[in-house]
Formats: C-alpha cells, structure tokens, sequence
C-alpha cells in the first residue's frame, strides 16, 4: 500500500508539473509551449496555448509556481514517509539501509521549506551546509544560485528513487 502511494503522489506531481514546468527567458514572445521532453517520455503531452506572447514577468511568475510545486513535493513526501512511521526525523534514518542519503537530505530539505520561509538564506550554516550538499550528492554544477536545487530530473526524480530505495530496504529488514 504504501509504495502504491509513493507512485500515485509521483504521478500527480509529474502531471501536475507538466502544466507547470519551469520555464527559459528563451520562450519569451512565443503564444504556445510544448511539454517538455521530460513529461513526454512519462506519458504527459500538453501544448500550453497563451492568450498572448509571454512576457519576461509570465515566466517569472510561472517559475515562483514551478518552484512551490517543487518544495510541496519535498514536504508532501516526507509527510508521506512520516505518516506510514519510516521516518520521524534524522535521528530515526538507519544509516544502513541504502537510500538513506536521499532520506536524509529529504528531511533536512523539508525542515527548511516547512518550518521557514522557504527562501535560501545563505547567512544560515544548515541551510548552507545542504546547499553543498544537495550540489554533492547529485552532481550538479555550483552556481551562484540562490536557490537550493531541485532539478526535477536532477534532484527531485533521484531524491525519491532514493526514498523508494530505503524504504524497500527498511521493510526488507
């Protein structure tokens, strides 16, 4: 039942953040979008057809709600694993089950998008601190970004496989 519902909050997600995806200054001007490749190849096939030609301020409104998506994902998946009592904070990961990585920087994302504003606050070590390390793990170029990363495809997709991963183990055990 449970990994029924990891899959089922995946799907919505993808489905949802197909309407939503995050969108390139390159498309200003344009009155239609294609979903991205990305959703394509999970079955998600839209053409979002504008009113106008987008203007630098519509995409940049698209991408604040792009990016809450991302962030309601982060904090819907750990309630997910919290409620079914996989996890109930960084104390509770075993180390030993694979996947715990990705658990780990699950709870310390969602600390960071639940209980504060949800902006990065680089004056802030812990914050800093998962910055770095969300850039390590995954393998993503340093920018100076002043967002914590969460890539779909580069972050969010491996996050959860890794959750997927622990929590097959944790049952295992």
């Amino acid at each position: 039942m449970f990994l029924f519902e990891m899959a089922k909050q995946r799907e919505m997600y993808w489905g949802i953040k197909a309407i939503f995806p995050h969108m390139n200054q390159s498309i200003i001007g344009q009155s239609s979008v294609d979903t991205g490749n990305y959703y394509k190849a999970r079955g998600y096939f839209f053409k979002l057809v504008f009113l106008r030609p987008l203007t630098e301020s519509d995409i940049e409104r698209n991408n604040e709600i792009s990016r809450w998506m991302n962030e309601n994902y982060v904090v819907r998946l750990y309630a997910l694993l919290n409620s079914y009592k996989i996890v109930s904070g960084l104390s509770s990961v075993d180390e030993s089950i694979d996947g715990s990585k990705e658990v780990k920087l699950l709870i310390r994302l969602q600390n960071v998008f639940a209980h504060t504003s949800g902006k990065y606050n680089p004056e802030d070590e812990r914050q800093r601190d998962l910055f770095k390390d969300i850039v390590a793990h995954f393998k993503l170029n340093e920018d100076e970004s002043n967002e914590i990363r969460l890539d779909i495809d580069k972050v969010l997709d491996p996050l959860h496989e890794g959750c997927l991963r622990y929590v097959e183990g944790k049952f295992k055990k």
